[in-house]
């Protein structure tokens, strides 16, 4: 979900009237959009920046408590897909639609929805009220099928386009659900031992007067500190995780986190598979869909979950502008796989671009499907290093004193 923003515009509407309003957008772009849609003519447009840390919980508190799952998405397309097939009037439709949808949220904006039609906006318009549910891509793709005239086969291709996104997301959860449990446990246990375990075990070795092994020292030495200033190590782990939302909430701090995404071992060549899919995917479904070619390049990057890809498609986008190839720009880049600048170079060179992106879509979806189900296979031996590490460490730790006490007492 794109994080909407606050914006302050002037604008003229075809009388002469100066209007000025404080609107929320997902983007500049799109507020442009909206107001020509309008007959407004922009002036003058800034951006109202809110403090840091108000605006970043704001939109924390949206992504995660406010946010419409992407199934109930799938089924409201679903249902306005049967709407306008079999005939049914929109807002009749809407009616019908809404007393099935469960999420309570959804409901609302699918009400201000119903209400936004019935004051004259169209289909599309009404959804740019609620961009935390209807990005731009998605809106984009039902105002082309409304100027088409071909909105049902617009929506027929967004669900297939959601259901590839949902499965997806099953995918990378089903295929992260062991590391995760495993991790998980070997916290649990490290707390368990560090707070209840080496204590009493550290008492013990107390009352016999000798050397420890160092890596019995050790380990006391962790536990008296965790138990002892229990609150610098939570103060630690919230400065920590404060340091780190701080550092990818701006622009720089972000670029490099997700330089760091795109190089870790194994899950690197999964990120950008994510990310080569869903270009296809997205560029394929909007140009089929009559939308623009720059529209469609602009609208498909603002999808894209990596800055990097963003610059990239920003640099796309500027040199279509000068008039050269979609490819151009592909092949001097190497965040892209040089087969996808080939393929697209001969598909615009045939005028055969869609089916070319759908080819190479499916393909990197099958490739990142392949790369999921091996996860756990590829990460197996090295949970299982560290878990037998960790382990022997710990043993090692707990009853090397107890060797040295036994060899003693049979002396």
């Amino acid at each position: 979900m794109e994080e909407t923003r606050s914006f302050q515009y002037k604008a003229r509407d075809i009388q002469g009237k100066v209007i000025k309003k404080t609107v929320t957008h997902s983007s500049e772009e799109a507020l442009i959009s909206n107001l020509n849609q309008k007959g407004l003519f922009l002036i003058e447009c800034k951006e109202v920046k809110a403090g840091l840390l108000s605006s970043k919980i704001k939109n924390i508190f949206l992504t995660f408590f406010n946010k419409t799952p992407l199934n109930e998405v799938l089924f409201f397309t679903k249902q306005l897909l049967v709407v306008y097939q079999v005939g049914i009037p929109i807002l009749k439709g809407l009616e019908m639609i809404v007393d099935q949808i469960k999420d309570k949220h959804f409901k609302e904006r699918l009400g201000q929805i119903q209400k936004a039609i019935q004051d004259g906006n169209g289909l599309s318009e009404s959804m740019r009220k609620c961009p935390e549910t209807f990005d731009d891509t998605y809106t984009a793709l039902i105002e082309a099928g409304e100027n088409s005239g071909k909105l049902d086969l617009v929506l027929s291709k967004n669900c297939s386009f959601l259901e590839r996104k949902i499965e997806n997301k099953r995918q990378i959860k089903s295929a992260t659900f062991y590391p995760k449990i495993v991790i998980g446990v070997m916290l649990l246990v490290f707390v368990v031992i560090v707070y209840f375990v080496i204590p009493k075990i550290s008492t013990f070795y107390d009352k016999f007067d000798g050397d420890l092994p160092f890596i019995t020292q050790s380990l006391i030495t962790v536990s008296d500190f965790c138990v002892n200033y229990w609150y610098i190590c939570l103060l630690s782990v919230i400065g920590l995780s404060v340091a780190f939302f701080l550092t990818v909430s701006n622009k720089k701090g972000l670029k490099l986190y997700h330089q760091f995404l795109l190089k870790i071992p194994i899950f690197g060549d999964i990120f950008k598979y994510l990310e080569w899919t869903y270009f296809c995917a997205i560029l394929k479904l909007l140009l089929e869909s009559g939308v623009p070619v720059i529209r469609s390049l602009e609208l498909t990057k603002s999808s894209m979950s990596n800055v990097l890809f963003k610059e990239e498609l920003s640099m796309i986008q500027e040199s279509v502008n000068k008039g050269e190839m979609i490819n151009t720009q592909l092949k001097k880049s190497k965040l892209w796989p040089d087969m996808m600048g080939g393929l697209i170079e001969i598909g615009e060179e045939t005028g055969n671009l869609g089916n070319i992106l759908d080819s190479l879509g499916n393909y990197y979806s099958d490739q990142l499907r392949y790369k999921l189900a091996n996860l756990s296979k590829t990460l197996e031996p090295i949970l299982l290093f560290v878990i037998f590490g960790g382990v022997m460490f710990l043993a090692l730790g707990i009853f090397m004193p107890m060797w040295k006490l036994t060899s003693i007492i049979k002396k």
